[in-house]
């Protein structure tokens, strides 16, 4: 095994940018992976892919021109990495469960704007690389936890509607539960749909989970109240969007839950007795 090498910061910041970390990491006798890793944790940027290849060039992509702490002293190689590898060996679904924490959290106290690979990464002491074989692209961890919302919120729909014996109960029910579920989930989800390319892929996502139930309650419309399916279509979705920005508000704290119950429910149960309402 390879003697451990004692070096300051900025030095290992200069020979990064110097050589490709898979030729630096094989002279420090270490994997390119975890030469990475200890970048990443340390805040020290390496050149970004494909730099090596001069596909950078002409781009204005240079070296960092300070770093912090540049006399701090860094360790790389020897047995004193074997215990650390050892404790943070995982499994993918370990990491993956992980990562989809840390970006919920960083969502919700920094902003979405926040979330990107190498600040989760570096939250969680893992390696840039580490995060990209979990997921490919900042959007696919995004897209995930915002599934992981979704589904969150048609399975507590479904319960919800589950104790509703006539449409009318089901109906409301429905209704109640989506503003009480925005109200305890927080604004994650309406900040994940900010994204223009996540909201089209949940969009789509959503749009199979649901539509089997408003077929459904579309067709009962249209046999309740004898109209057409296309006027049912249009009523069932006026009203849905009245709930769905009421939850928007809710979610933000723009307006209390009890306030947009008291505004939202009337409407819901007028809507419904009629032959109307949300799925």
């Amino acid at each position: 095994m390879a003697a451990p090498t004692k070096l300051k910061r900025l030095e290992l910041l200069d020979l990064v940018w110097s050589k490709p970390v898979s030729v630096l990491a094989e002279e420090f006798g270490v994997s390119p992976n975890g030469l990475a890793k200890i970048c990443d944790r340390l805040d020290i940027e390496r050149p970004p892919k494909g730099y090596w290849q001069g596909r950078h060039r002409g781009e204005g992509v240079e070296k960092p021109a300070s770093i912090s702490d540049p006399d701090g002293i860094v360790t790389i190689g020897g047995g004193g990495g074997r215990d650390r590898r050892q404790r943070s060996r995982m499994s993918a679904q370990e990491r993956r469960r992980l990562m989809l924490d840390c970006a919920r959290k960083m969502t919700l106290d920094e902003g979405l704007h926040h979330v990107t690979l190498k600040a989760v990464a570096k939250k969680l002491a893992m390696s840039e690389a580490q995060a990209h074989n979990i997921f490919p692209t900042r959007e696919d961890l995004l897209v995930e936890l915002a599934f992981e919302e979704v589904q969150a919120f048609e399975t507590s729909r479904l319960n919800a509607v589950e104790r509703g014996g006539s449409r009318l109960a089901k109906v409301v029910l429905s209704s109640m539960n989506y503003l009480r579920e925005v109200s305890r989930r927080g604004p994650l989800l309406p900040q994940l749909l900010r994204d223009f390319n996540v909201r089209v892929r949940v969009d789509e996502l959503r749009k199979n989970m649901r539509a089997h139930a408003s077929k459904r309650h579309v067709e009962a419309v249209v046999s309740d109240k004898q109209i057409d399916q296309e006027d049912a279509f249009a009523a069932v979705s006026i009203v849905t969007a009245i709930v769905v920005r009421a939850g928007g508000l809710v979610s933000s704290g723009v307006l209390p839950i009890e306030e947009a119950e008291r505004l939202c429910i009337p409407i819901t149960i007028q809507s419904a007795m009629e032959g109307y309402g949300s799925s």
